[in-house]
């Protein structure tokens, strides 16, 4: 009763002058729109028809009405076609000379329009989207921090005001943010109603940053994710799907140590995924926690030895900290899981070129090639360089990048026409080019006094390494493993690989 004396009363008297006023006059025409009370409305918004002197001295109210109005019109379009004439509070919204007046009038009637071709076109209703969003924040940190904690600014702030969605998402949004202007009683009895007593505010709010991000995920804007999520979870938001979500987000960024700290949060309390365990395992590695990363490989192949995921990184760990057997071992058994995959059979090619063993690295190749030639083609495995010079104090550089003072060994450069220089201290200079192959090593020895350069090219190499206390050539620990045919290849047991010795070592 007192809500529709109040719209009685604007309905002839016009919008005060009085800001006191204002909030109140807001929050019954936003009471009135969940209460299908609509006669009330539409008195209320009679009573805001002025001229545009008037709108410029009430500017702050109008530029509240033009918001809330935009978005009872994302939530039910049918509002314009009951009350066509909103459209003339935008028209008189333009006509202020007040950029931010001129501005909310401009978007209104842009929602207007959009409502009116809504029920024109009589559709069904569209699929969720982002039509057009704001780029992510250069300081993540700081934009999270300015609004932690606080739910209005995470939906009118942050996603109402810089996005413009489509679909259902758009009407949820919109929903968000009108019942957050409401006193939480108010709030949670109209969730109750319009969600048939099945969800409360937070659950509403929750899955609509779930299915935002969800949403987001599909077009790789990782940024957002993860400042949309922490913002949830700053409101007490604490859904699973924010922690995984997140973690997939910063692996993509690259920012693992964030990923170990979601995925530990989230498996206290909850069993996850293998690909979450997985994106742990890798981030560990990436972070140089390789007894923990080990372990959890370990665990995972002894509960399914069939992980083969957890075979190849294994194989990739050992590979960065140069231990080759155990490398060529673990890619040994993610073949015999898979002995037709062309990545894996890259992956045992590149550990041979490491060991040397030239022989098995093209038995590999050439298996890619028929299993997928398209693949095989891209194969790389860099070039090994030895640069010398017989006097000293000479540097080396190679197509003009400093490569450091001689003797100088460079691995992983990229096969193809390169041009070497050594730069000696007195001034002289001696320049090659040399068409250097992929996978081959190449030595050159500058000679200053004879003005020359001696080479050598192959594609062999021996490899000394420490093992039970005295030095083995590694030919011998991978002798059953120089095989003439991939399909004489030994099946290592796990703990081959990743057995006491590996942790030890690691």
């Amino acid at each position: 009763m007192e809500n529709k004396m109040q719209a009685d009363i604007i309905c002839e008297q016009k919008i005060p002058l009085d800001e006191s006023s204002w909030q109140a006059i807001i929050t019954g025409m936003r009471l009135a729109f969940f209460g299908n009370r609509f006669d009330e409305y539409f008195k209320f918004l009679s009573g805001c028809y002025m001229n545009d002197k008037e709108i410029a001295e009430r500017k702050g109210f109008y530029l509240r009405l033009a918001a809330m109005l935009s978005r009872h019109l994302r939530m039910t379009p049918q509002l314009y076609e009951a009350y066509p004439y909103i459209e003339y509070i935008a028209a008189d919204l333009v006509e202020c000379v007040d950029k931010d007046l001129l501005k909310a009038g401009g978007d209104l009637g842009a929602v207007c329009k959009s409502a009116q071709e809504a029920l024109k076109a009589k559709e069904p209703k569209k699929d969720s989207a982002v039509v057009a969003k704001p780029p992510a924040p250069e300081d993540r940190e700081r934009f999270i921090a300015e609004r932690s904690g606080d739910l209005k600014k995470l939906f009118v702030e942050v996603i109402d005001e810089k996005w413009v969605l489509d679909g259902s998402f758009d009407r949820t949004l919109a929903l968000a943010c009108e019942l957050l202007y409401l006193e939480r009683p108010d709030a949670e009895a109209i969730t109750s109603v319009w969600f048939n007593n099945e969800a409360n505010l937070e659950q509403v709010m929750c899955w609509f940053i779930e299915d935002f991000c969800l949403l987001l995920r599909g077009l790789e804007e990782n940024d957002w994710i993860v400042i949309l999520c922490r913002l949830a979870q700053s409101c007490g938001f604490d859904a699973p799907n924010l922690h995984s979500l997140q973690a997939e987000a910063c692996f993509k960024l690259r920012e693992y140590q964030r990923v170990i700290g979601s995925v530990t949060e989230l498996e206290k309390k909850y069993k996850i995924t293998p690909f979450l365990e997985h994106i742990k395992c890798f981030s560990l590695w990436q972070t140089s926690q390789l007894k923990e990363c080990a372990k959890i490989l370990r665990r995972r192949l002894d509960e399914n030895p069939g992980d083969i995921l957890a075979a190849l990184l294994a194989g990739d760990v050992f590979m960065s900290r140069t231990m080759l057997e155990n490398a060529v071992k673990a890619y040994s058994y993610a073949y015999h899981l898979e002995p037709g995959a062309a990545d894996i059979l890259f992956l045992l090619a590149r550990a041979y070129h490491a060991c040397y063993f030239t022989d098995q690295k093209d038995l590999c190749v050439a298996k890619a090639e028929t299993v997928n030639p398209g693949i095989a083609k891209k194969f790389k495995f860099g070039v090994e360089l030895y640069l010398k010079c017989s006097q000293p104090g000479v540097r080396a550089r190679i197509d003009g990048i400093e490569g450091g003072d001689c003797p100088l060994c460079l691995k992983g450069i990229e096969g193809g026409k390169r041009v070497i220089e050594w730069l000696c201290e007195g001034g002289g200079q001696k320049r090659l080019e040399a068409d250097l192959k992929d996978g081959y090593i190449y030595k050159f020895k500058y000679l200053p006094e004879e003005n020359k350069v001696e080479s050598e090219e192959s594609r062999d190499g021996r490899i000394t390494v420490y093992s039970g206390g005295e030095a083995v050539e590694l030919d011998d620990l991978l002798k059953d493993y120089a095989v003439k045919n991939l399909d004489d290849l030994p099946k290592p047991a796990i703990a081959d690989f990743l057995g006491e010795s590996a942790f030890e070592r690691i």
